[in-house]
């Protein structure tokens, strides 16, 4: 459903207003699917700030569709990734991330412009770090998303 409004004698706050009234109408409970879960008991995440990227996550088309959140801890504009479907996308991501490396069976790195993307693997999902972090930092932040990732990446295909 997409809502616009044209100019005129109408106010920012009519829209807001109309597209509150209509979400009453859409079946479910307007909480964050299972997967998204996994990125809000994170250490340091800003609350509120979990997104569904359907298009271009961090600028990069092959990273998408996934789930994005802040770390508000130093350093500042780290990025927490959740991608579901890893196996489908490893090839993708080798190809068009710059300065992809496979580390190990289960540690990707990319040289973004931003800053290193640390990925790996948990279960059928990859989850990710962004920004300017060390790799035994990154590596940490990584281990509590794979054991945050649990049954929510268990077996999704």
């Amino acid at each position: 459903m997409r809502l616009r409004a044209k100019p005129g004698e109408r106010s920012r706050k009519d829209v807001v207003d109309l597209a509150k009234d209509l979400a009453t109408f859409l079946p479910g409970s307007g909480s964050p699917p299972e997967e998204a879960r996994i990125l809000d008991g994170q250490p340091g995440r800003v609350p509120g700030t979990i997104i569904y990227q359907k298009r271009s996550m961090l600028g990069y088309e092959c990273l998408a569709p996934g789930f994005e959140a802040r770390r508000s801890s130093p350093p500042e504009r780290v990025r927490l990734l959740l991608i579901p479907a890893a196996g489908e996308r490893l090839s993708r991501l080798a190809r068009e991330l710059p300065g992809f490396q496979d580390l190990s069976p289960s540690l990707y790195r990319a040289d973004l412009p931003s800053g290193p993307l640390w990925l790996s693997r948990a279960g059928s999902c990859l989850v990710g770090v962004a920004g300017n972090l060390p790799r035994e930092e990154a590596e940490r932040a990584l281990s509590v998303l794979v054991e945050g990732a649990g049954r929510a990446c268990e077996g999704r295909r």
